[in-house]
């Protein structure tokens, strides 16, 4: 009799202890049910208004689009604005591993579609995605972001200088609370903003070489005109020589100056009323424009 009592005890102490795990157990499972898709959202940054974005300053991004023809690294994070491939936002996981989304499509067909002295229209083929982003450069080496988060394929960029050259990428993202993941960055497109057509009076300042007190002569011509508007005897101390045309000039006019006895000479095309031109360290000839 004794012997039935301690084994009904122990029966009934291991069904309890059976139980109490299974209890636990449960619990436990709806703590993880919980805590999944409470992932925060992937930060894709700051963005200016859709489609009116001001001009930026130069600035040098971590995954900076390259000069024209390239493209970065592809499938770079815009979430973390670094340069590692097909990484995305740090994301929590709990339970289940996380679902990042595909990649979308590369974007196509970028075009200006208005360009006037102060302003750039783009446009470019829609691709199924979450958002684009838009970079801009001045010279195909700094760049900076117009948008982060654009919900439409296209942007007018406002604010800008007349007669110079801009660069522009554009790339797609798709984005959930997994974390981000984009495109290749499109080739970059080059365009012009238009000049101004203002009569006036144009200041040219000349950066002067420094050849240990040489005595020179610098001379200055508009438009390819062979006979200089200004013959100047300068001493190469490394100063500034400046001078103003009497004469006023409308649109575009090319400025160039050049060091006699040196033989260097520089030039820029542009439709402002100040021009910088170096002859400090300049062998050749540059047209390029937009420099001033």
């Amino acid at each position: 009799m004794k012997k039935s009592k301690i084994i009904i005890s122990i029966l009934l102490a291991l069904v309890i202890a059976m139980s109490f795990a299974a209890c636990k157990s449960g619990d436990s499972n709806k703590s993880s049910k919980k805590g999944e898709g409470t992932t925060a959202a992937a930060d894709i940054g700051e963005q200016p208004e859709n489609g009116d974005a001001p001009a930026p300053a130069d600035a040098t991004p971590a995954d900076a689009a390259p000069a024209d023809g390239k493209t970065p690294e592809n499938g770079a994070n815009p979430a973390s604005g670094g340069n590692n491939a097909n990484k995305t936002a740090t994301t929590k996981k709990s339970g289940k591993d996380s679902k990042k989304p595909s990649a979308p499509k590369n974007v196509s067909g970028v075009k200006a579609t208005e360009v006037t002295t102060t302003s750039i229209t783009l446009e470019w083929n829609k691709v199924k995605c979450t958002a684009y982003q838009v970079y801009m450069s001045r010279d195909g080496v700094k760049w900076s972001y117009i948008s982060k988060k654009l919900d439409k394929n296209t942007i007018t960029i406002k604010n800008l200088h007349s007669y110079t050259d801009y660069y522009f990428s554009v790339r797609a993202y798709n984005a959930n609370d997994k974390g981000a993941v984009a495109s290749k960055w499109t080739k970059s497109l080059l365009v012009k903003t238009k000049p101004v057509n203002n009569e006036r009076n144009i200041k040219i300042n000349v950066k002067l070489p420094a050849k240990g007190n040489n005595a020179d002569k610098v001379r200055i011509y508009i438009n390819d005109e062979k006979k200089p508007i200004d013959e100047h005897s300068v001493t190469l101390t490394g100063d500034t020589y400046s001078f103003k045309t009497p004469k006023k000039y409308k649109g575009v006019v090319k400025v160039k100056a050049v060091l006699v006895k040196e033989n260097v000479k520089d030039a820029v095309k542009t439709d402002k009323d100040t021009v910088n031109l170096d002859l400090s360290a300049v062998g050749i000839e540059n047209v390029n424009g937009g420099r001033d």
